[in-house]
């Protein structure tokens, strides 16, 4: 086994959670403050706080400030800017 010490930055942070919600981070990319919101229909509870972590991770990644409201009945969750 050869162990060795690389810089943090070296570290594809993004790898799988890029690949699974490939789709959410292209349409955050499209959205504007007071325009149109993206609606995600979900079928898992466990899904939404997943997503939720992604969005806020964009926004720190990017410096924006994306919302989210759900929708429990129609099990959708909408995320916007003001």
């Amino acid at each position: 086994m050869d162990i060795q010490y690389v810089k943090k930055d070296m570290v594809d942070k993004k790898g799988r959670r890029a690949s699974r919600y490939k789709e959410l981070y292209d349409a955050l990319d499209q959205i504007e403050p007071g325009g149109k919101a993206v609606e995600v229909t979900y079928n898992e509870g466990d899904l939404i706080n997943s997503m939720r972590v992604a969005v806020y991770q964009y926004n720190k990644r990017y410096g924006v400030n994306i919302k989210s409201v759900n929708d429990l009945k129609e099990k959708k969750i909408f995320f916007f800017i003001d």
